[in-house]
């Protein structure tokens, strides 16, 4: 079995814009030094506040959701995983039963915390059918028609697909072939039958040769007849004539 990977476009992570991953190194950077403080101070005063005002919508790593930067990589992601959702289970559903594996895919976590699939893949089986070209024929077809079954097929998919294609062509080239040989051994039986009616046919001429020789043999001893008896009718009309006699026809 040679299976294939059908995938998406090669798996690239949505951009994170700097300012957000300054950020994310400053929360944690104050995080740290904030503990090593409150670690080291021996008082028995309560720990000041943080005079930093925090967002209502800051998730627990501290990134505020509201930020326009923010919203718009969500966004991205979340676009991202539709498409690549869509695009990996219409291979699968193509495919049928030649698919071996997936849909799996590739994440990447959010701003906000959530895992977004960026990429996936689906295996699927392009060997050819063994001693079945007319199966084989069958499954190259499915096999293509799964590879393009995504609205955007990726530059992975249009590799199987011509794999699949070339699958198909010697699949019809052995096809071709044992057509041939079929009616090969057609025409060899045909050649065969003739044969054996030959020697009916060469008795029946040689029958009807001695048919006609007899048949000529015959008509020569009847002309040969006919011929001497005219002659003796005619001997005898000149018999008669020296006689004086008039022979009535």
């Amino acid at each position: 079995m040679s299976v294939t990977p059908l995938s998406s476009q090669s798996a690239q992570p949505i951009l994170v814009p700097q300012s957000i991953k300054r950020n994310d190194a400053s929360i944690e950077q104050g995080a740290a030094v904030s503990e090593k403080t409150e670690a080291n101070n021996d008082t028995t005063q309560a720990p000041s506040k943080s005079t930093s005002p925090a967002s209502s919508n800051t998730n627990a790593s501290g990134v505020n959701l509201n930020d326009p930067e923010v919203v718009k990589v969500i966004s991205q992601l979340e676009s991202r995983d539709r498409e690549v959702r869509i695009h990996e289970q219409a291979h699968a559903a193509v495919g049928g039963q030649y698919v071996t594996s997936g849909p799996s895919y590739t994440y990447q976590t959010g701003p906000d915390g959530k895992r977004y699939a960026v990429g996936g893949n689906v295996g699927i089986d392009v060997s050819p059918i063994p001693n079945d070209p007319q199966a084989t024929l069958a499954k190259a077809r499915q096999v293509i028609q799964a590879a393009m079954a995504p609205a955007q097929p990726s530059s992975q998919d249009y590799a199987v697909a011509q794999s699949a294609q070339a699958m198909m062509q010697q699949a019809q080239q052995e096809l071709a072939t044992q057509q041939q040989v079929s009616m090969t051994g057609e025409t060899d039986a045909e050649s065969d039958t003739s044969k054996s009616t030959q020697p009916t046919q060469n008795d029946n001429q040689r029958a009807s040769s001695r048919f006609e020789q007899g048949a000529s043999r015959f008509y020569e001893q009847t002309e040969l007849a006919t011929n001497g008896l005219v002659g003796r009718v005619g001997g005898y009309q000149d018999s008669a004539l020296r006689l004086g006699l008039r022979l009535q026809a």
